[in-house]
């Protein structure tokens, strides 16, 4: 999970880039967060949204590749539009006062467009 140091070079000041890991330790901390935004439509069974709910931690992701499925946890929700999961996000940053972690691998460009 995260960006290398070329990519997160490119991310506008307003969008905090996480760097890579495999340290299950750092993934641990993390999918602390209050909330994974997952906006994938590529991934089939995309394991991050099983790592954070494995973790405890809901997941906003779209209704794609295996998704709805292997979403547990009764905080989390599959959205089917862009705009959907945009307000999704924005919704959960004002009204409880987090940012969500972004799950950058499919999330980066759709950032970069709304920054």
């Amino acid at each position: 999970m995260g960006l290398s140091k070329r990519q997160a070079k490119s991310v506008p000041e307003r969008i905090v880039a996480l760097p890579r890991t495999d340290s299950a330790r750092r993934l641990a901390e993390i999918y602390t967060a209050d909330v994974l935004f997952n906006p994938t439509v590529e991934d089939n069974l995309p394991t991050v949204n099983l790592e954070a709910e494995a973790c405890g931690t809901p997941v906003v992701t779209y209704d794609t590749g295996g998704c709805r499925e292997t979403v547990r946890l009764s905080a989390s929700r599959t959205v089917s539009s862009l705009d959907e999961a945009v307000e999704a996000f924005r919704l959960l940053s004002r009204w409880e006062g987090i940012i969500p972690a972004l799950e950058s691998a499919h999330a980066l460009a759709q950032a970069l467009k709304i920054a």
